[in-house]
């Protein structure tokens, strides 16, 4: 019986191995170029020489520096040319090899290996992720086929290494897929770092202070305190982003729009001089509307605004279930602040209740959407770091809001004044 056993698994290995072999051959000759699905774990990488174009997935986390050796093997019997490439780099990642240069190629004789050591520098505020490319060729790579600038990537056949097929990622056994939607950099921007966990007036709030990001108790992501890197390219001008409720990307403009009245008729938002303002379809009034363009237009989505009225609570949480529960909703493109959002700006640990002053980047907003319970001409409003009454007649400015498509992508930026995020649909 054990014999047989025995018998038995001898069979089904030499079965395993003849199938791998195939399955090998099979993909080294079915496409002329392969990307190779390989551990990306390790920090040291063993890369034989072949037809398959290989790479390794590099993670690095902000502000820090991460060696990456290379052992290169030619088991071949002739020369062989080889270069390294990146995928597309954030300004503040730089690599250099041991020899002090970031550009990569050389020749290596027949049955010849070669160490290289790449430090690579994250010096940006978020972890980041890239490919680092093997190219090899048995002619020399000639100057024309040098990246043309560190971001794009050349082969030997002087081809756009995008054309490559089977360009997958395996990490133990399971397809890694990049995201590079704004929903997950927000996501991994809060999580990848230290947090603090603090209960505020019995809500439980959780402060990722490296970064400027917050989770109320209602699990809402939010950019808080005076000048966090929130900023971010809208209609060719710069927005801020309010944060992630429900995976859907509140934004606000940086400046405020000419100072007007809420409304000649009533405190309810969907009849305010306001909302024709900055909303499509009212054609005498939607001034601010036909100033954004169309390829921006389509980045934005509708959403529902709850525009009950509500009374000033000096709990946080009380104050924002309270702008939800009413059954005034308004579904459209733009709107105005909560009470909430501003309140949630503010660093709760230095000012945890609402009549407290503190410096916020949606101070001296003006107008919200909220109106004031038990009224029909007044409305909330943020002037002078704090929530105040303000009359519909008032003249205050106005800042538009409004929500991402969740699939927007992050073409470039940091979220700085001086380099906002980039975005595109994905």
């Amino acid at each position: 019986m054990r014999k047989i056993k025995e018998t038995y698994l001898i069979f089904v290995i030499i079965i395993g191995l003849f199938s791998l072999s195939i399955y090998s051959t099979y993909a080294l000759f079915t496409e002329e170029y392969v990307v190779a699905s390989l551990d990306i774990n390790s920090k040291t990488y063993d890369i034989s020489l072949s037809d398959v174009i290989e790479y390794r997935r590099i993670n690095t986390y902000s502000n820090n520096d991460i060696n990456i050796t290379l052992n290169i093997l030619n088991p071949t019997d002739k020369s062989m040319y080889y270069g390294l490439y990146t995928s597309k780099l954030e300004e503040c990642i730089d690599i250099v090899h041991d020899e002090n240069t970031s550009y990569v190629k050389d020749l290596i004789d027949a049955n010849i290996s070669k160490t290289i050591v790449l430090k690579v520098s994250n010096k940006c505020s978020y972890n980041y992720s890239f490919n680092l490319y093997v190219l090899t060729d048995t002619d020399s790579f000639d100057d024309k086929d040098k990246i043309d600038d560190k971001y794009s990537i050349k082969n030997g056949n002087n081809d756009s290494i995008e054309k490559v097929k089977n360009e997958e990622v395996v990490e133990n056994n399971n397809e890694v897929v990049e995201d590079n939607t704004l929903v997950s950099k927000i996501k991994t921007l809060f999580n990848d770092n230290n947090m603090e966990e603090v209960n505020i007036n019995n809500e439980n709030i959780l402060y990722n202070s490296i970064v400027g990001l917050m989770k109320d108790s209602n699990d809402n992501i939010r950019y808080y305190g005076n000048n966090p890197n929130n900023y971010i390219k809208f209609n060719n001008e710069l927005w801020r982003i309010i944060g992630l409720f429900n995976d859907n990307i509140k934004i606000i403009r940086n400046d405020s729009l000419d100072n007007n009245i809420y409304s000649d008729i009533s405190n309810n938002f969907k009849a305010s001089s306001i909302m024709k303002m900055i909303n499509p379809n009212f054609t005498e009034s939607n001034i601010f509307w036909n100033k954004i363009d169309k390829d921006s237009v389509s980045l934005l989505v509708k959403n529902d605004y709850y525009l009950g009225s509500v009374s000033l609570d000096d709990n946080s949480k009380n104050l924002y279930d309270s702008e939800r529960d009413t059954k005034t909703i308004w579904n459209g493109y733009l709107g105005l602040i909560y009470p909430s959002d501003y309140i949630y700006s503010r660093d709760l640990r230095l000012c945890p209740n609402i009549i407290d002053l503190c410096d916020s980047y949606l101070n001296n907003n003006g107008y919200t959407i909220s109106s004031i319970k038990d009224t029909s001409d007044k409305v909330f409003s943020v002037q002078d770091n704090s929530v105040i009454s303000a009359s519909i007649d008032s003249s205050l400015s106005i800042r538009p809001v409004g929500y991402l498509n969740n699939k927007v992508i992050v073409k470039d930026g940091n979220g700085t004044k001086d380099n906002p995020y980039v975005i595109d649909l994905k």
